[in-house]
């Protein structure tokens, strides 16, 4: 469930600024070690990034350029593979390049990505 506190109602990150609904919304947790009803919306890290002051940068790991098998892979508490971090890290500093958080703002958000079986269909149908 969302955190109490109206500013920051999904908790804080590493980095003390607030968590936001992340580029697909409210995602629930397959991950084992968490109790029914958990969710994710952001799952953070830190890595090759560097902003402007030359210090690491925290970023999102759900992100647009994932498929819905590595979304899966996250939400299901697995350790992100080296595609999803590559992803994760080229989307944020593009992101960052061009003077925008790599973290979605409210009016960002995107549909999920599409299962094989969507994407299939869609092939089938010529869309």
């Amino acid at each position: 469930m969302p955190n109490a506190d109206p500013k920051a109602p999904y908790g804080m990150r590493e980095d003390g600024t607030a968590k936001g609904n992340g580029w697909f919304g409210i995602l629930p947790s397959k991950d084992p070690k968490y109790p029914p009803g958990a969710f994710s919306t952001e799952l953070s890290s830190t890595g090759n990034i560097k902003g402007p002051d030359g210090k690491p940068v925290l970023y999102p790991l759900i992100v647009p350029t994932l498929t819905h098998e590595e979304l899966q892979h996250l939400l299901s508490g697995k350790k992100p593979t080296e595609d999803i971090y590559n992803k994760a890290e080229e989307f944020a500093a593009q992101r960052i390049k061009q003077g925008l958080s790599p973290f979605a703002t409210p009016t960002e958000q995107r549909p999920l990505p599409k299962t094989p079986e969507q994407l299939m269909d869609e092939g089938y149908k010529g869309k």
